[in-house]
């Protein structure tokens, strides 16, 4: 019985010994290791991919099994436009994946803005730790609605919700005027409540 263990540790020693080295024999820096990557970290598909870079998917396979060693320069700088990334980096000529210099056009940014960054009038640490955040997207989406006034129109809603409920109980305060201590009291709640937009 230890013996057959035995067998089995060497064998299975001797896979991952060769398993090491088919993955030493990888080509990191590959046009074919790279684009696969890229693909796989997108979750794409070759067919899926192959339409996002104008090119048949037969050709994707061909290029990642590496049957096609020197891709076209279409598929290149369109594999680096669709990723994002530089195509010395697609090419294995660099590690770095993106330009360290955007045109400030490119970025969206005022010139405003650019000149705050510039001036260090922002504290950049705090905008970088902003801008990775992994609900800065929700955020960005809340102040987008706030200023774009789509959530006006529920504000207003609720304030005539509360206007309403104001207007019933000054009715019912001259109905009632036993409770008109309490009824005062849920008029002064209510219109601490209302939302009114500067």
């Amino acid at each position: 019985m230890q013996i057959c263990i035995e067998t089995d540790i060497i064998e299975f020693t001797q896979e991952v010994i060769k398993i090491g080295k088919a993955d030493s024999n990888i080509n990191t820096s590959s046009f074919a290791w790279r684009l696969h990557n890229l693909r796989d970290k997108h979750g794409l598909s070759q067919m899926q991919l192959a339409k996002e870079l104008h090119t048949t998917s037969s050709q994707i396979s061909r290029i990642e099994s590496r049957v096609t060693e020197y891709p076209s320069i279409e598929i290149v700088i369109e594999a680096a436009k669709y990723f994002h990334v530089l195509t010395d980096y697609l090419l294995g000529i660099t590690q770095i994946t993106s330009t360290k210099s955007y045109d400030i056009s490119e970025l969206g940014l005022s010139e405003e803005s650019v000149t705050r960054l510039i001036t260090r009038r922002i504290d950049v640490d705090i905008l970088n730790r902003l801008l990775e955040h992994e609900n800065f997207p929700k955020l960005c989406i809340m102040i987008r609605n706030y200023f774009d006034d789509t959530i006006a129109e529920g504000i207003m809603a609720r304030n005539k919700m509360i206007d309403f409920a104001v207007d019933q109980l000054t009715d019912l305060m001259t109905a009632e005027p036993a409770k008109r201590k309490e009824i005062i009291k849920d008029k002064q709640f209510l219109s601490l409540t209302e939302i009114r937009r500067e």
